[in-house]
């Protein structure tokens, strides 16, 4: 196959341890579009108004879709196709160079496929990222000529297809002029643009907000983390989630549980205990929380690597006398 034709067209607590110049590349915008179903909507509603199909490719990752029409929504014509396996893989040549163009110049391609269909690349760009790459198209720009039936004859023959059912299929494929084709470019430049900047921005917001009550968790913990009392239920209660949002939240913002979070805290409160006073292990325990001194040993031993008592001794080792280890405990 030659070449396709292209034509331009945690918030943390201190103690707790937490090619145009204008368009640059980032492929973790792709990923905030996972979540954001008013595009996808979006597309659905332009598939079925304007008999056309979409994929939304990652500019980066070659081969990662997140969305796109199932191959019955294909027409006959790329269905008999993609019944071959040699006509798959010359479709994934030609859609990948319209994704790689698109996502080079940041401008939309409008180009011929293997199969002389007219293929589209609209790039997606938020803030001045390309952050996707929509394809679309499966048309014809001009009506089928006289030539056509020899060369969907050589093809049907490349692939191992009929040709007959191959030709038939090609002439009930749509027409749009190349007029009509890069109207529809223009508007879907525009409006895709707008409705992806939305869905972002409000991802962005609810990100915000999300942050805000991750926070105030960690707010509360901080202020009351010896206390049993305070339970998944009253600070979900609190930040007004549900107890099983919450948890999800905190896990996908922190990359820990609320559990882990508070054991954290407790132990680096007990840290400071033992290496300025000389509180016994045992009151060190209950005052931050643990009921347990077998529990409090080993959740200690599983944060910092040692028991309490060996982390109090390496810290008494440190002060070059007795008695300044006795002024800190003071």
């Amino acid at each position: 196959m030659g070449d396709a034709v292209m034509e331009t067209m945690r918030p943390s607590h201190e103690a707790v341890r937490d090619s145009t110049p204008s368009v640059r590349r980032k492929t973790a915008d792709f990923a905030d579009f996972k979540d954001l179903s008013i595009f996808e909507e979006f597309l659905q509603i332009c598939g079925n108004l304007l008999g056309l199909t979409f994929d939304l490719w990652n500019p980066i990752r070659e081969g990662d879709r997140l969305f796109h029409f199932e191959a019955e929504h294909y027409t006959s014509f790329c269905k008999c196709i993609y019944a071959s396996r040699i006509g798959r893989e010359l479709c994934w040549k030609c859609d990948m160079t319209g994704v790689h163009r698109a996502m080079q110049t940041g401008e939309p391609q409008i180009y011929q496929c293997h199969a002389g269909l007219t293929e589209i690349a609209l790039p997606l760009i938020i803030h001045g990222v390309v952050c996707a790459v929509l394809l679309t198209g499966q048309i014809l720009s001009r009506a089928p000529g006289s030539g056509d039936r020899e060369r969907i004859a050589r093809m049907a023959h490349r692939l191992g297809l009929d040709c007959d059912t191959l030709y038939k299929a090609f002439l009930n494929v749509k027409l749009v002029p190349d007029d009509k084709t890069r109207d529809i470019v223009k508007w879907f430049t525009l409006f895709t643009s707008y409705v992806a900047r939305l869905g972002h921005d409000m991802k962005l917001m609810q990100t915000k907000q999300d942050c805000d009550a991750i926070g105030r968790v960690k707010e509360i913990i901080l202020n009351h983390f010896d206390d049993d009392s305070v339970s998944l239920q009253r600070i979900a209660r609190d930040v007004h989630l549900s107890p099983s949002h919450l948890s999800r939240m905190f896990h996908r913002q922190t990359g820990t549980t609320l559990t882990d979070y508070r054991n954290l805290v407790r132990i680096e409160e007990a840290k400071k205990l033992l290496a300025t006073t000389n509180l016994k292990i045992c009151d060190i325990c209950y005052d931050v929380g643990y009921q347990s001194l077998s529990n409090f040993t080993r959740t200690f031993i599983r944060h910092v690597g040692i028991s309490p008592r060996t982390f109090r001794k390496q810290a008494c080792a440190e002060v070059e006398r007795p008695q300044d280890f006795l002024k800190l405990a003071q």
